[in-house]
């Protein structure tokens, strides 16, 4: 995997976690297979 991939990737995270921190916590329908 590229640098600019796993880049993108961590941003999208932050952005989701961000998100629901800023939400308040309210539930967000995001598929994470873990």
């Amino acid at each position: 995997m590229s640098g600019k991939a796993k880049l993108v990737l961590l941003l999208v995270l932050v952005a989701v976690v961000y998100v629901v921190v800023a939400g308040g916590g309210d539930p967000i329908e995001v598929e994470v297979e873990e």
